[in-house]
């Protein structure tokens, strides 16, 4: 009813979606409609306990569009009544349909790395005299750890990680996750997914780069 009285109007979804669906919805609007409409999709990021809060003031806006057009400025001349137009970012639907599952499954791997952590600490103070506080431990890890402070830190995806204290230290953490017994091997995967990335993603980087970092010094 709403689409009749206003054709020119825009659909927006914002809920989380299957990869996929705002296509597939638009097609339907049109068949139903019988004339071209336009649907972008917008990935939410509210936190349950401040949705409100966090609707009002964004900290960024993601619109997902097949490309930009008049009807998409209109829209972020809309968010830019709460946000800097900095702050909107205007990407594929594709590219925003993925973009809110992995940020969310980021936020919960990272909860499980630190439970892995916690996990790997418990089992060493069943036989360490002054055991380990592993929060205090992390709580200084978030203002040491560029991973955790820089927020560009690791973001160019598609390659490895090399050098002398990555692997060394993925490949020790790796080690105690197995002389504990630990019931998951998190830290062991970590490990695995950069030596895939390295030898069969690209090799070439690492054999001639400007590290010379051969498979053997990383092995």
């Amino acid at each position: 009813g709403i689409m009749k009285t206003n054709p020119e109007a825009i659909v927006v979804i914002r809920s989380t979606v299957n990869i996929g669906y705002t296509k597939l919805y638009e097609q339907r609007l049109c068949m139903i409609m019988g004339t071209p409409v336009e649907v972008c999709y917008q990935p939410e990021f509210l936190r349950a306990k401040t949705a409100y809060e966090d609707a009002m003031n964004p900290w960024r806006v993601v619109i997902g569009c097949k490309k930009r057009t008049y009807k998409i400025g209109l829209l972020i001349s809309i968010y830019a009544m709460f946000i800097d137009v900095s702050k909107i970012e205007v990407i594929t639907i594709d590219e925003a349909e993925l973009l809110k599952v992995v940020h969310n499954s980021y936020n919960a791997a990272k909860i499980s790395y630190f439970n892995q952590v916690y996990m790997m600490c418990e089992k060493i103070n069943e036989k360490a005299d002054k055991p380990i506080d592993c929060n205090k431990m992390l709580q200084v890890m978030s203002k040491t750890c560029e991973g955790l402070k820089n927020p560009m830190y690791g973001l160019t995806a598609g390659h490895g990680y090399f050098g002398v204290c990555l692997p060394k230290d993925s490949r020790e953490l790796a080690r105690l996750e197995k002389v504990y017994n630990l019931p998951i091997p998190m830290f062991k995967n970590v490990v695995e997914i950069n030596d895939y990335m390295i030898k069969h993603i690209n090799p070439t980087e690492y054999l001639y780069g400007d590290n010379q970092m051969s498979f053997k010094e990383l092995n």
